[in-house]
């Protein structure tokens, strides 16, 4: 009769230096998130078509202000009502599947928690998984605007006076601009 036991042992020290490099990586992702100053919401393409909800940054509940916690497992559809009948869900979507990237300049949206104007990128993390990126330019449209009325209004004043106004270069005197009562 043979007594004995086997004894099989394995080092386990690259498995745990890889194990430690991923945690780093997912802690110093994490803290870039959380402490960016543009909103992000992520999503994933569920095999039904639908885009669920599944994670944003604080800035996401500063910028819209309210608690997107709400909003985890929901469709983006559920989530904002407002996208519905829009192409941001079907963008959203083709980024998701395809890897390209997209971006809107100007994206207006309103509902009962949202007003504003927003400029948002989405781009893939991996396949069937998006991030939106947006940010608030509500402000600086309004701005916009205000300048160019402001303008609009100077130009106005300044071709229909029938006093004589003309703008000079100070360096040297010369005429840059008449109007008609000059």
């Amino acid at each position: 009769e043979c007594q004995g036991f086997v004894l099989s042992s394995r080092d386990m020290t690259l498995q745990k230096i890889a194990e430690n490099a991923l945690q780093e990586s997912e802690r110093k992702f994490r803290n870039i998130t959380e402490s960016l100053p543009l909103g992000i919401q992520m999503y994933s393409l569920q095999t039904d078509d639908s885009l669920v909800f599944c994670g944003y940054n604080p800035a996401a509940n500063s910028i819209l202000g309210f608690d997107h916690a709400q909003m985890i497992g929901k469709t983006i559809e559920e989530a904002f009502p407002s996208l519905i009948g829009t192409p941001i869900p079907q963008h959203y979507r083709e980024v998701a599947r395809s890897g390209v990237a997209w971006h809107q300049a100007r994206m207006e949206y309103q509902d009962e928690n949202v007003n504003g104007m927003f400029e948002v990128r989405a781009f893939q993390t991996m396949p069937g998984t998006i991030v939106a990126v947006f940010t608030d330019i509500t402000q600086r449209i309004q701005a916009d605007e205000a300048l160019r009325n402001s303008e609009e209004k100077f130009a106005t004043a300044f071709l229909t006076s029938p006093d004589s106004i003309n703008i000079n270069r100070l360096s040297d005197g010369m005429y840059l601009d008449i109007n008609q009562g000059f």
